[in-house]
């Protein structure tokens, strides 16, 4: 069974059984591919695409805990300032 391989949403290899060849028309694994797809009641579609997801941004875990001292701190702050006013 043959898959399509994707880079950047665009099919940019075959693969069958583990191995992975080029879109080339001199290589003799992509001229048996053409061959099989052609005889497919549904060929694969080599000019297929797929959505390329960006990847989000990774979370800076110190900058927030450092904000989250800075927020602890404060309201430390307030409620020793409370607790003097009692």
């Amino acid at each position: 069974m043959y898959k399509l391989n994707y880079f950047d949403g665009k099919v940019c290899s075959i693969q069958k059984d583990n191995i992975s060849f080029p879109l080339c028309e001199a290589n003799t694994d992509y001229q048996d591919f053409l061959k099989w797809n052609s005889e497919q009641e549904k060929p694969l579609d080599l000019n297929s695409t797929i959505p390329v997801v960006v990847p989000e941004k990774p979370r800076d875990y110190l900058a927030e805990i450092d904000a989250l001292k800075i927020q602890v701190a404060a309201n430390t702050t307030k409620i020793t300032s409370l607790e003097k006013t009692k």
